[in-house]
């Protein structure tokens, strides 16, 4: 029996309707203490046998990743973007609403394991297994918390009925298939259990107008989409998340989609604070998108790409220009 769902009752803080030049803003410090992290290249003696078994073919889907690069300045601007997820949800780790401690919570697309120490150190009482594809290890971890390195594309070995809750956080980018990952986590989630999924959508648009159609930026995430739809990821999938979830059986689904700004031009003091963080972290990891998704993928010369990013820049430094995409915040219950 499909069951419906429903947009969040409560709505997150949105934009002034008077929008703020000031160019002076800086970011604040972070108000979550953020752990050290140190790239471990070396983990096979340590890992499970099943990684082992499938080194390589993780090694070859690293490869081919054309967002994340796993450098430490990767590695810190992911802790930004987290930090920024923090300040949209009013510093809550969680979208989901959950009615008590989950025994069992699994991490899919941990990336730097920053979210689950977190929440591992929140619900002490909660075994949680974080999982990525790069080895990339804290150097200090909660006693309750285990990573492992695995592709969650590849066959899963988890039990049916054994988490209680399952979180999924910015892997639109990354995911081939998700109709097979959102039916494998249904089966996965005890009944009761909860899953949770935030994640952008890259539709790059203005409510005044100020984001015309040879905007650099728009042209920019227009060529990525067509170049990550040739590695075989929908990068448009985000805002059809609640509807899928819905298809597979699972119900009491409840989503929000507050705009994302990249920039300090709300002048809403928390809005134009999340754009800031936006923005660094976007212009961050701009060139490695760039670079990885145009040249390998869309045979383009580093002169070309360098030209254009000049622009992209230029244009996500205006101002003027009141841009957005949205983030979406879903959870769904396995009924």
């Amino acid at each position: 029996m499909s069951q419906s769902y429903q947009e969040a009752e409560y709505e997150f803080d949105d934009f002034d309707s008077a929008m703020g030049d000031d160019e002076s803003v800086a970011l604040t410090p972070l108000a979550v203490p953020k752990a050290k992290f140190m790239l471990t290249p070396h983990l096979a003696p340590y890992m499970p046998q099943r990684w082992m078994a499938r080194s390589k073919n993780i090694s070859g889907k690293m490869a081919e990743d054309t967002i994340h690069t796993g450098l430490a300045t990767e590695l810190n601007r992911e802790d930004m973007k987290d930090h920024m997820t923090r300040l949209m949800l009013d510093g809550r780790l969680t979208f989901a609403e959950l009615e008590k401690e989950p025994l069992n919570a699994l991490d899919l697309g941990t990336g730097t394991g920053k979210w689950a120490m977190e929440f591992a150190e929140e619900n002490a009482g909660c075994r949680v297994l974080a999982v990525d594809l790069s080895p990339v290890q804290p150097n200090f971890t909660p006693p309750n918390l285990e990573f492992q390195v695995d592709d969650i594309e590849a066959d899963w070995t988890y039990k049916e009925d054994s988490f209680d809750y399952i979180h999924i956080r910015y892997m639109a980018v990354a995911v081939r298939d998700w109709q097979q990952l959102l039916e494998r986590c249904y089966s996965t989630l005890r009944p009761g259990g909860t899953i949770e999924i935030i994640d952008m959508d890259l539709n790059y648009t203005s409510d005044d107008g100020t984001v015309l159609p040879e905007n650099r930026l728009l042209v920019f995430m227009n060529q990525l989409t067509s170049a990550s739809t040739i590695r075989g990821v929908n990068m448009k999938i985000v805002p059809e998340m609640p509807s899928k979830l819905q298809e597979i059986g699972y119900g009491n689904i409840r989503f929000q989609c507050p705009k994302l700004p990249i920039g300090w031009w709300p002048k809403d003091p928390r809005t134009k604070e999340i754009g800031l963080y936006q923005y660094t972290q976007f212009l961050d990891a701009l060139q490695g998108i760039a670079m990885g998704a145009f040249i390998k993928i869309l045979g383009w010369t580093t002169n070309q790409v360098e030209a254009m990013l000049v622009g992209v820049r230029e244009d996500c430094k205006n101002q003027k220009i009141h841009g957005y995409w949205r983030n979406y915040f879903v959870s769904a219950q396995k009924l």
